[in-house]
């Protein structure tokens, strides 16, 4: 009885052929790892930035007779620079801040009629606080980001606010499309929910209304 054995030259280039065959699996995966995060990050810088090129608006709170200040505070947490225009009422204790959509601003939401929406709110018993959130209008920052951060812009706005006197029980927020998600984010960061049973069980909720 005869045993046949594989010769060694034999052996070593059938390792070296799975060798390389591994080498050029791991070479080929990199390669598509790489184009993909590549594609990723090219998507990401394109889809968060902002379109600057807006129709130019010229309506400002004067422009319905009401008397307003332009106001720059800092974004909470990371104090980036937010804009505003605060419309104040002195015989009221209840405020409210507009947040307009993406690619937007104070001044140009809604086809320009933000502004509008503003009087109204005043009209009702409101002190409104027009903010622009970070990266649009005259606010500082240059990318948007879904409100993760925006929600920030919002809560400085809320700072900003107490600081002038309001209570965080009587500060509401009204938001639209990327500026809804601001608000959402900002509602939830407080210490409880708008959807408390009452006023007096939530005296430091931020109250919102999305659009």
């Amino acid at each position: 009885m005869t045993t046949a054995s594989i010769p060694p030259n034999r052996s070593r280039s059938s390792a070296a052929r799975k060798r390389r065959l591994l080498l050029g699996s791991l070479v080929t995966m990199l390669v598509f790892i790489t184009i993909y995060l590549g594609i990723c990050a090219y998507a990401a810088s394109k889809v968060t930035q902002i379109d600057h090129n807006r129709p130019h608006r010229t309506d400002t709170p004067g422009t319905f007779g009401l008397a307003y200040m332009d106001v720059r505070f800092p974004a909470r947490s990371d104090h980036l620079e937010i804009a505003g225009w605060y419309i104040p009422r002195n015989d009221s204790t209840k405020a409210m801040i507009l947040i307009h959509g993406r690619n937007h601003n104070k001044q140009d939401a809604v086809s320009g009629k933000f502004v509008a929406a503003a009087a109204a709110l005043h009209q009702a018993g409101y002190a409104v606080l027009m903010i622009d959130l970070r990266g649009h209008g005259d606010s500082q920052g240059d990318r948007y980001s879904f409100g993760v951060y925006e929600r920030r812009d919002v809560l400085g706005a809320v700072d900003w606010l107490i600081n002038q006197g309001f209570q965080p029980g009587s500060i509401g927020t009204l938001g639209l499309s990327l500026g809804a998600a601001a608000s959402i984010g900002a509602t939830a960061e407080e210490p409880c929910s708008p959807s408390a049973p009452s006023r007096s069980a939530c005296p430091a909720s931020v109250r919102s209304r999305t659009g």
